[in-house]
């Protein structure tokens, strides 16, 4: 997991005894911020539902889908958020089963703004080296049918979040529906093979929770929430 320090500033807010009261939105639009109950927390996300990749070759649906991420920061604020996804039963909508690696990229959150009670952001794809992508491989009696490469990219949207009150502390989920991801595809072998080419009409969609404790010491449940 990734150890990413967060320089924005902001007031100490939160707690961990329960959900923060907040007023009435600003109904005009403004700059928003991620917002933490302690300077270093740990961040879960659990999706619901399927979550899914729209390219040229296929729709690859994955039912389970994961995301771990940490935050040690200066402040109880910052304006990104990074989570790295692991995606397990996955296929095509044809049929082929499909391997997911993701150990090397992480989702970067950014809070962007609020606008009449409406929280959206973007979303980036970051990856350790220049080479490293988010790789899907469909396959099919053990031939690699077609391996897509999601490269590392930015400003990717739609990102919305809502605050969610849940067990006495507040999370934060997240609607995401990107429609501008960058892509290349490689051909593979034998029938229902793809053609290679680079892309940039991919489509991601998601719709994880995340929760977050306590980074050190009780490893309490504590609030996340954007405002």
């Amino acid at each position: 997991m990734r150890d990413e320090s967060h320089e924005d500033s902001g007031r100490r807010r939160g707690c961990p005894a329960g959900p923060v009261a907040r007023g009435p939105p600003d109904l005009g639009r403004r700059t928003a911020l991620f917002n933490f109950a302690f300077e270093e927390i740990e961040l879960k996300g659990v999706h619901e539902g399927t979550e899914e990749f729209n390219f040229e070759f296929a729709t690859v649906k994955c039912n389970v889908a994961s995301y771990l991420g940490l935050v040690k920061s200066k402040t109880t604020t910052a304006s990104k958020m990074f989570l790295e996804p692991t995606y397990q039963e996955c296929e095509t909508n044809t049929g082929l089963e499909v391997e997911a690696k993701s150990e090397f990229c992480a989702w970067f959150f950014t809070s962007g703004n609020e606008e009449g009670g409406k929280f959206e952001g973007e979303l980036d794809l970051d990856c350790l080296g220049d080479t490293d992508e988010l790789i899907f491989i469909a396959r099919s009696g053990g031939l690699a049918r077609c391996t897509v490469g999601i490269p590392a990219q930015q400003g990717l949207k739609a990102i919305t979040y809502t605050n969610k009150e849940a067990g006495g502390v507040d999370d934060l989920t997240i609607d995401v529906g990107v429609t501008n991801l960058a892509y290349s595809q490689t051909e593979g072998f034998g029938f229902q093979k793809c053609a290679s080419g680079a892309e940039t009409n991919g489509k991601y969609s998601a719709h994880p929770t995340v929760t977050a404790k306590e980074y050190k010491g009780s490893g309490a449940a504590v609030s996340l929430w954007i405002e």
